[in-house]
Parts: C-alpha cells; structure tokens; sequence
C-alpha cells in the first residue's frame, strides 16, 4: 500500500520539495532520501489517507533538514576557506568545525545574556538584590544577610521567586525551554 501511495501521490510530493527547495535536482535527491525513509519506518497504516500524511510528513522533514545542513555548509565554507589559508601559513590552525560552533556558543550566550539582564531589570529591587547575593556572592551569603540584618530563608525565598519570575519571562518570549519538563 505505501508504495502506492507514494507514486499515485508522486506529482503532489515533488511540488511539496520544490515549494521548499530551490534546486530541482537536489529536490529529487530529497525525494528518494525521504522514501527510504518512509520505507525505513515500516509502520503500519489503517488506510491511504494516513499512509500519505506520513509520507508527506517524512517528505517535508527530509526537505527542512537538508535545508538546515545547507545553511551550515554555507557558513562553513568561509571558515573553511580561511582555515586552508592559515594552515597553509602557520600549519597549526582550529579545528573550522569547531571554531564556527565556539563562535555560534558565544553567540547564543551573550543573546541569553541581555535576555536576563531585561528581565533582572524587571524585577522588584529586593528580588533582584537577592539574586545580586546568591550569585555574585560578594561576600559570603550568610555573613552579608546578617550584615544587611536579613534572615537567610528571606533572601533564599526572595531569590528563588526571583529566578522562577526570570525563567517564566524568558518562557513567555520564548528563550528559555523546559526540555520536556513542566
């Protein structure tokens, strides 16, 4: 049945890559990599209405994928090029694969960076003077609570709704992700 599916449905799966794909020959590539995908899978279906939804499910996953690695091909090239020159110059150079991923690291942390600082800025200045205790640790935790005359399940307390308000205002804009936990 699934192979049928795919051929009645072939015109309509070449569409979907080629709505997605720029290059016509790399979409039929994309094509054959997606239907040995599919024939992969070997899962069973109650009828042709779901054999062809998870066809084309399979058929656009495949086509966002290789557009993805793509995109990294395309950044990596110029890396790669300077690479080849400074090995070529020194013979000791970085890894490119590895100096584009430290770089896209940096990146993504000074990102989340200003993210926090936003939302530190949001805070009552309690919550965020007792985040600035905790985690600058200044002084030691105890020794400054008895300094500012604080008991130290106060500022436990205010950090910990503190830090719950920071993770759901990066939630709400959508920067931090709970990876599977609620």
């Amino acid at each position: 049945m699934l192979e049928r599916v795919w051929y009645e449905n072939r015109r309509i799966l070449v569409g979907v890559v080629k709505n997605l794909l720029p290059d016509f020959p790399w979409a039929e590539d994309i094509l054959q990599e997606a239907f040995a995908k599919v024939v992969a899978a070997r899962r069973p279906f109650r009828n042709e209405r779901e054999a062809f939804n998870f066809i084309r499910k399979t058929v656009v996953n495949t086509s966002l994928e290789e557009l993805r690695r793509s995109a990294r091909r395309r950044r990596l090239g110029p890396v790669v090029a300077e690479w080849t020159r400074q090995s070529l110059q020194t013979g000791t150079v970085e890894d490119p694969l590895a100096q584009m991923i430290r770089e896209e690291e940096r990146e993504e942390k000074r990102s989340l960076i200003n993210e926090i600082r936003d939302s530190l800025a949001a805070l009552p200045v309690e919550q965020r003077e007792a985040i600035e205790i905790v985690f600058k640790r200044r002084n030691a935790v105890l020794a400054t609570c008895k300094r500012r005359g604080l008991a130290y399940s106060t500022v436990r307390s205010r950090m910990l709704v503190a830090v719950d308000r920071i993770r759901k205002d990066l939630r709400r804009r959508g920067v931090f992700m709970n990876h599977g936990k609620e």
